[in-house]
């Protein structure tokens, strides 16, 4: 497994987010993914191009000395046509982002559900179902593995569980799996749990930041590691030997913080 910058430190993106030039930002970048001890660096678009109004067509040489995947982030309804177009054309960008600036992998969030379309669950799930359909044999072609990321909250999401992630995805050979280890724990999934039901796919990342189950969600998710309860040696067991998955640290707090987490995660199986 390689360690990836997902989340810079809170203090770090309000300096970012306060600078002017855009090769000032990514050099910033480039400096906090290098003195952290990153591996690669996780392009969130949602991120990059809204809160720090980077362009991602052409990625500056000190990135793409790292190893890179792209996230699409956001959040997306598949309920109607426009919604559907909206999602197809934000596809076919991230593809062409990852094309240009050689990255790995893309990855998805499964479609949101608002409380007032849960009636239209299985047409959203068909939806997006005919949406990979289409893409996965173009990202194959170049390549790039589509991965779609393990967001199983039923009340919020189109998969009511793992259990339901998992009828999904087994349709899709050469899909690949990004495992949110922090909403999953959140859920009430084991470290167990989270490698039985997902074993035998493509796994391709790991969203690591601590959790707490049984508090509020903001509270409970995306904490830094040693601050919740999720046990990250028996955890990633499984995939620390494995180079082709990444570890997307995706920690919401201070640099401090997430610098100390990567160190303890560098640690586990040495």
């Amino acid at each position: 497994m390689y360690f990836a910058m997902d989340d810079f430190g809170f203090e770090n993106l309000e300096t970012l987010k306060n600078m002017q030039s855009e090769m000032e930002k990514w050099n910033f970048i480039c400096k906090v993914a290098a003195e952290t001890g990153f591996d690669g660096i996780q392009i969130t678009g949602s991120v990059y191009e809204k809160s720090l109004n980077l362009s991602l067509g052409k990625i500056p040489s000190c990135v793409k000395k790292y190893r890179l995947t792209y996230h699409m982030g956001g959040i997306n309804e598949l309920s109607d046509d426009e919604e559907i177009d909206v999602f197809n054309n934000a596809v076919s960008k991230s593809l062409r982002i990852a094309v240009e600036n050689q990255m790995e992998d893309v990855s998805l969030h499964p479609p949101y559900l608002s409380k007032e379309k849960h009636y239209m669950r299985k047409n959203v799930r068909d939806n997006f179902n005919n949406i990979l359909e289409k893409w996965l044999p173009k990202f194959e072609k170049e390549n790039i593995t589509l991965s779609v990321e393990t967001h199983v909250s039923g009340e919020y999401f189109v998969f009511q569980g793992l259990e339901d992630y998992v009828d999904f995805v087994k349709d899709f050979s050469g899909l690949g799996v990004l495992i949110d280890v922090s909403h999953n724990f959140y859920d009430g999934y084991s470290e167990d749990d989270m490698y039985n039901f997902l074993n035998g796919f493509k796994i391709t990342g790991l969203h690591l930041s601590d959790a707490i189950s049984g508090i509020e969600f903001r509270a409970g998710t995306h904490l830094p590691v040693g601050k919740g309860n999720i046990d990250f040696n028996k955890l990633l067991k499984s995939y620390i030997a494995n180079d082709n998955i990444y570890g997307g640290l995706e920690i919401l707090a201070n640099y401090e913080d997430l610098k100390y987490s990567l160190d303890k995660l560098k640690n586990i199986g040495v």
